[in-house]
């Protein structure tokens, strides 16, 4: 009997002294969760196109270092060449954690391609887009996830699906107050010296795609069939164009660029005096429908020839151009880029390595 109460004496002891012990292990002042403090992202953009979608996404802060006539960027970053002749000893200086980049058939340079190994970055590249939708699947590509797009490249989450639809839904506001015929025959000039126009080619180009599914109009060059045809004084006779664009981006206050501001839009664009201005003289005393009606025009706005999200922009201008008479109408469309985010501040981290 007495061992019998020895036992049960040990037992309750032996659970009194476990239980302190457990109560001691417990500690509320401790904080046990575990936290990891991903640093941004050091973003270099090598094309103005890719450093918009950035400031449209109001990541712009993002950027260590951009390429050369990039209005889009904001100021005083370093400057690190452009994609044909990139400064190498700028790049590593930046400590990029990311390398954006538009590509043709050359690809990624080998030395960049090097250097990412060896200093640890990544980088991104995609074809030149040949159209619309190619700009919106560089921002969100939803036909296949896994693609690289700003959306899956980085935590930009809605922001990156609001901006892509805003971006279209824009150009369709656009369309829907244009007439569909008759379609004006529009010849769009990159060049004068010599006559360089644009077209669809064989692959496309965004200045087609945007001309005549946006805008409702014809290129007047569509029967080449190379992007950026040469053109003689008889071929532009034949073609007979109504309106003639000549593209001449200028630079002005990246803040007016980059930040839409509806109450003072920018006009960016003149109608052209061949009698007095002698860069035009091109065209002087062709029987063309655009030279008697005097339709030449000079399209100065600096990202006119930038395949983003700033051919909303780029759209409402020449809108106005080509239909005037729907010009006050046109420039009263509200354009809805910016972005709703409720989490914008907080830090990015990129998804891939």
């Amino acid at each position: 009997m007495q061992n019998f109460i020895s036992k049960i004496f040990i037992t309750l002891l032996m659970t009194i002294v476990c239980a302190i012990s457990f109560s001691c292990d417990e500690s509320p002042d401790v904080d046990n969760t575990v936290t990891t403090n991903i640093p941004q992202p050091r973003i270099i953009s090598l094309a103005p196109a890719l450093t918009q979608i950035l400031v449209d996404l109001k990541q712009s802060s993002l950027l260590v270092g951009i390429a050369e006539y990039d209005y889009s960027a904001p100021k005083k970053l370093p400057i690190v060449g452009n994609y044909l002749n990139i400064n190498y000893e700028v790049i590593l200086e930046c400590k990029p954690s990311h390398i954006l980049m538009l590509t043709g058939k050359e690809g990624i340079p080998q030395k960049l391609q090097d250097l990412s190994r060896s200093h640890n970055f990544v980088i991104i590249s995609w074809p030149n887009p040949n159209n619309i939708k190619d700009i919106r699947k560089i921002i969100f590509n939803h036909e296949n996830i896994d693609a690289p797009s700003f959306m899956s490249l980085f935590d930009f989450g809605l922001d990156a699906i609001q901006l892509k639809n805003k971006f279209h839904d824009n150009l369709l506001n656009i369309k829907e107050l244009l007439p569909y015929r008759p379609q004006p025959n529009v010849l769009i000039c990159i060049s004068l010296s010599p006559i360089m126009a644009t077209t669809a080619g064989d692959t496309g180009t965004v200045l087609d795609d945007l001309l005549t599914n946006f805008l409702n109009s014809k290129n007047a060059a569509s029967d080449y069939k190379v992007p950026a045809p040469t053109l003689s004084k008889e071929d532009i006779l034949e073609i007979k164009p109504d309106i003639i664009l000549v593209l001449s981006p200028q630079p002005i206050d990246n803040k007016e660029v980059t930040e839409k501001n509806d109450s003072k839009p920018m006009q960016l664009y003149q109608p052209i005096d061949l009698a007095s201005n002698s860069q035009f003289k091109v065209f002087q005393g062709l029987d063309i429908p655009a030279v008697t009606n005097n339709r030449i025009y000079q399209i100065t706005h600096p990202l006119v020839m930038l395949p983003s999200t700033s051919l909303d922009d780029i759209a409402k201008e020449l809108a106005a151009v080509i239909y005037p008479k729907l010009a006050e109408q046109i420039k009263a469309i509200k354009l809805e880029i910016d972005i709703e985010s409720e989490d914008s501040e907080e830090d990015q981290s990129p998804q891939v390595e």
